[in-house]
């Protein structure tokens, strides 16, 4: 399973759009590529694009504020804000740290090597759940933490 789109993706979920959207969405992106962003009535749509085959797009996603609203069945529909995270890599933790939204995170995989100080108190006072280690993540565990999404890396 290949999620190195929800990477990209996680920036716009986590800090989504106010309740008023714009018309149109911006006609160029200098730093970031791989992803569109389109502005719907109701929902944005992200598509993700596959980085080893040109013109495959590898996941949509459909972000949502209101739980009613309708969304085409084409793409994974998100709740934004999202408010539980749960992350499979460490590296997972500095983007999120970067947002000030360590305290999302209620499950981290190998947390004996997280360098955030927060995320470490999270872990030991056990409002943030170790997942187990990167390479086989404890599906119970993750559960258990309650998530509304997960964040994970794919590994050779």
């Amino acid at each position: 399973m290949n999620c190195k789109p929800f990477i990209l993706l996680l920036p716009f979920v986590m800090l989504s759009c106010t309740a008023k959207q714009q018309a149109e969405v911006p006609s160029s992106n200098h730093y970031a590529k791989g992803f569109e962003i389109v502005l719907n009535e109701n929902y944005t749509t992200v598509h993700t694009f596959s980085p080893w085959k040109e013109g495959d797009t590898l996941a949509t996603y459909h972000l949502v504020r209101d739980d009613k609203c309708h969304t085409p069945s084409n793409g994974i529909r998100l709740v934004v804000p999202l408010r539980h995270l749960a992350v499979t890599s460490c590296t997972h933790v500095g983007f999120i740290s970067e947002l000030g939204k360590s305290d999302a995170i209620t499950g981290v995989c190998n947390p004996q090597i997280v360098y955030n100080p927060e995320l470490r108190a999270q872990v030991e006072c056990g409002s943030t759940t170790d997942i187990g280690d990167a390479m086989t993540p404890n599906v119970e565990l993750i559960m258990r933490s309650a998530p509304d999404a997960v964040m994970v890396s794919t590994y050779a």
